[in-house]
């Protein structure tokens, strides 16, 4: 009589392996605080190039 433990799928193919998953974690942790500071460089961009225009217009009308 066959048990039990011989129908059941195999643990690995079902829950991923542990290093596997901290490195999957560990990658996108990276991507995503790249991600957030190139965000936050291409705004500070914007912003102070807005602000440039600004203060050019002013000098401008200015003279």
């Amino acid at each position: 009589m066959p048990s039990n433990s011989d129908n059941l799928p195999e643990q690995d193919s079902v829950v991923p392996n542990t290093s596997e998953l901290s490195s999957f974690i560990k990658n996108l942790s990276i991507a995503s605080l790249v991600g957030i500071i190139a965000f936050v460089g291409v705004s500070s961009l914007i912003i102070a190039a807005s602000q440039n225009n600004v203060n050019d217009t002013k000098t401008i009308e200015g003279k």
